[in-house]
């Protein structure tokens, strides 16, 4: 299993959104030049999320994106759901009823498991969690590189 960079995109974009403390709408090139990503691919992305309840848009001046609801009512699962769908291993963790071997199989048990526990770590990691990491993260990378500048600047 492998998530599309689509998803990857979308979950960027939402931490990018949740990391405003104004929850101001923001433009869809401005977040993708902040997080390096293709701005014509970010708008199609966008699109979805937005259809998921996830963002809100705003045409005109002042417009742009915002998350549509408290970060801390939205999932990472939430936002790759939206993006690529449901979130599979294979087959008979998808749909269990298309897979006619999973009675007799001696993987399906561990494919299960794994499933359930992929989710419930997905669907318990918060947007606002995550945000505030990227936040605590970007302020360790800005004391880092003072700290250079101020030693560079001493010697």
């Amino acid at each position: 299993m492998r998530l599309t960079q689509r998803a990857d995109y979308a979950v960027r974009m939402m931490v990018d959104l949740a990391c405003m403390s104004d929850n101001r709408h923001v433009s869809i090139g401005e977040i993708a030049q902040r997080q390096n990503l293709p701005t014509p691919f970010m708008a199609k992305i966008a699109s979805q999320t937005a259809a998921a309840g996830l963002l809100s848009t705003r045409r005109g001046t002042g417009g742009g994106l915002a998350i549509a609801r408290p970060a801390d009512e939205i999932t990472l699962l939430q936002i790759i759901e939206a993006i690529d769908g449901t979130l599979a291993l294979n087959r008979c963790t998808f749909e269990p009823s298309q897979c006619p071997d999973s009675d007799k199989c001696a993987v399906h048990p561990i494919w299960k498991k794994a499933q359930q526990q992929l989710n419930e770590l997905m669907a318990s990691s918060l947007l606002s969690e995550i945000a505030l990491s990227s936040q605590n993260i970007e302020r360790a990378e800005n004391e880092k590189h003072i700290s250079k500048l101020r030693s560079h600047k001493h010697n």
